[in-house]
């Protein structure tokens, strides 16, 4: 996931749609590893899911150019790591991964807000 970012973030053009394909890939891989394990509880598994799956259905909502409500998405992840923060639920394994898509929320939005303020 985070050799994704980091050839998105890097100055070569080429590098940038591979990395985000392989950014979506791992994304792809935790929405399946939400799906999978049984080590945790019913409801922490969905958590996991939903924010997995809305920063996956962002990303193919973006790249196949369709218009309307890209803001929703990543709002929606954000509260659901409230939730995931603010519950009594067992995440330790998954923080990780986690704390990466919450922060790729946070940066569509901040992007978002400055496009609006120029």
């Amino acid at each position: 996931m985070v050799v994704g970012i980091l050839m998105v973030i890097l100055p070569i053009p080429a590098l940038r749609m591979p990395g985000l394909y392989l950014y979506m890939a791992f994304v792809a891989v935790a929405v399946l590893y939400s799906l999978i394990i049984k080590s945790t509880g019913f409801i922490p598994r969905i958590i996991i899911f939903l924010i997995a799956s809305s920063i996956l259905v962002y990303w193919v909502w973006v790249l196949n150019h369709w218009h309307g409500n890209t803001l929703l998405l990543p709002i929606f992840t954000l509260l659901l790591g409230l939730v995931a923060v603010t519950g009594k639920y067992n995440l330790k394994n998954e923080s990780g991964f986690l704390v990466i898509l919450v922060a790729d929320a946070i940066t569509i939005l901040l992007e978002n807000l400055l496009k609006t303020l120029n």
